[in-house]
């Protein structure tokens, strides 16, 4: 039977290590394992140092240490840790430890060295300092061995649990500040997530729309493409590896709660369970009001450039038609005209087509008005001039005042 004092130990052991595979809280794992190191081996002061990404240790959690002396503590474990891995034996790694325990307080009389390994991967290292020396017995090694796994398990728990605690609150503030709205929906369409840009989109606060059927939600003025409910009965998400590449895109005019209406785009995105169920939805809502305005004002674009084409090839081929004509006669004065209006309506029609070319351009250039002197009379008389050689059914007249004064006009000058 193992002596009295063993079998507290062991208890104590399996108490501590329970409470600390328990624990998720990296600062109170630390926490556990230092105080019950230090209880175990009745020391009077510890420290733990744990691994970053680049392999450098640095102190974590202490006891009985002053914080004004962190920094030097740290400074000589960087150098036992860096000067032990080339290949010096624990009688180095016990002198360097020894001078730590001075400089904390020459009362210390032993260190205690465990590494915090956990799958043959170091996690950190454990250090234990007390006021008296003995020399540890086989069966102190394997216990205290023992107790270096599980706290080792334990701080490696902690530390992916604090990752992804991180990486969950991360990830969480992108969607919440996303600039276009974020919706999860559940296998039966319950709306189980929804973000702040979602709330504006729709009118609805997150807490009424959490638990709500998106159709409730969803209410839609016209629907132009696509529907979720009807996509999934005919058996959306297809239940193949790709799956998850399998988007579904709606769009169509939103019925907001307060009763006005949102042109919006909805790209649904399915999460699959290991054995191909559907799990949950992730819609991207992205307001596209301001796209279809472009594309109304791109058409109209379109529409008046194709008017205003139309115009000076209509007149340069009515006049080169007049010209032509094999039973006229033309006089010089006529001939002229006629090229005259030929060539500038030629040259219009250049402009059209550098100014249709360079559109894209215009957007960023800087538009003001040249207000100029014109003799409206004169300009009258050229455009009736130009235009009554396309029609034979209408006659042009123009009547101006002999007093007519010069009018002002303006004319855009790109600057």
């Amino acid at each position: 039977m193992l002596p009295d004092f063993r079998v507290r130990q062991r208890d104590f052991l399996l108490e501590i290590s329970r409470a600390m595979t328990a624990q998720l809280d990296l600062g109170e794992v630390l926490r556990l394992v230092l105080n019950a190191s230090v209880v175990m081996l009745a020391g009077q002061v510890g420290l733990v140092a744990l691994r970053d990404a680049n392999n450098d240790y640095a102190i974590r959690a202490t006891l009985g240490v002053d914080s004004e002396r962190l920094a030097d503590l740290n400074e000589r474990l960087h150098e036992l840790v860096s000067t032990s891995v080339n290949g010096y034996d624990r009688e180095f790694i016990n002198v360097k430890l020894n001078q730590m325990a001075v400089s904390l307080d020459r009362k210390l009389r032993q260190s205690l060295f465990l590494p915090l390994v956990i799958a043959e991967e170091p996690v950190g290292l454990l250090i234990i300092f007390r006021s008296y020396w003995v020399q540890a017995t086989e069966n102190d090694l394997l216990i205290l061995q023992s107790f270096a796994d599980q706290a080792a398990i334990a701080v490696h728990n902690a530390q992916l649990y604090a990752r992804i605690s991180y990486e969950r609150k991360q990830l969480a503030a992108i969607l919440e500040n996303s600039a276009d709205g974020v919706m999860m929906l559940d296998a039966r369409l319950q709306i189980v997530g929804f973000n702040r840009a979602l709330e504006r989109m729709t009118a609805w606060s997150s807490t009424d729309a959490l638990g709500q059927n998106q159709d409730v939600v969803f209410t839609w003025a016209r629907l132009e493409k696509g529907d979720l409910q009807q996509a999934i009965n005919d058996g959306w998400p297809s239940r193949t590896s790709d799956a998850a590449h399998d988007t579904l895109y709606v769009e169509g005019d939103l019925t907001r709660r307060d009763g006005l209406t949102l042109s919006i785009g909805i790209t649904y995105a399915p999460l699959l369970s290991d054995d191909n169920q559907l799990t949950n939805i992730i819609a991207n809502i992205r307001d596209i009001t301001n796209f279809r305005r472009a594309q109304e004002m791109q058409n109209v674009f379109i529409s008046t450039v194709s008017h205003e084409l139309k115009t000076p090839v209509a007149l340069i081929k009515g006049y080169a038609g007049t010209l032509r004509r094999e039973d006229a006669s033309w006089d010089e004065t006529v001939i002229r005209d006629g090229l005259a209006v030929i060539e500038d309506e030629a040259d219009r029609l250049t402009e059209l087509i550098e100014n249709l070319l360079s559109a894209s351009k215009l957007r960023a250039e800087r538009m003001r008005l040249n207000l100029t002197d014109v003799h409206l009379d004169q300009l009258s008389a050229s455009v009736v001039e130009r235009f009554k050689t396309q029609t034979n059914n209408h006659r042009f007249e123009l009547s101006f005042p002999h007093d007519f004064q010069i009018g002002r006009a303006s004319c855009r000058e790109r600057v």
